[in-house]
């Protein structure tokens, strides 16, 4: 879904959570998801629906944006060369992220 531009809603953001998502290193999660407090989810007092739907769109239009800029890390490319290429240093794809890992 994060490839095709959807939005993630997690309900936790601590390190740990971090550590577990590919190439969290290179990839600023934070400033791509919603985050929503789990306890406020658990007793009740939030919701979920009516939040995500009082999101500004300048705040969705945003998100997106940031998106579309990190999902490429996410994607292994099929073209060798170009700006969707898995050669561009410059926009690396996941096979390109995978070598800088090690």
């Amino acid at each position: 879904s994060f490839l095709t531009g959807c939005i993630p809603v997690v309900f936790r953001e601590d390190d740990a959570f971090l550590e577990q998502l590919a190439f969290s290193r290179y990839i600023p999660y934070k400033s791509l998801w919603v985050c929503l407090p789990a306890r406020d989810i658990s007793a009740g007092t939030l919701d979920v629906v009516a939040k995500l739907r009082a999101l500004p769109p300048s705040f969705v239009h945003d998100r997106r944006k940031r998106i579309r800029r990190w999902a490429r890390r996410l994607a292994f490319s099929a073209v060798k060369e170009g700006a969707a290429g898995y050669n561009n240093l410059d926009h690396p794809d996941a096979f390109t992220t995978t070598l800088q890992e090690i």
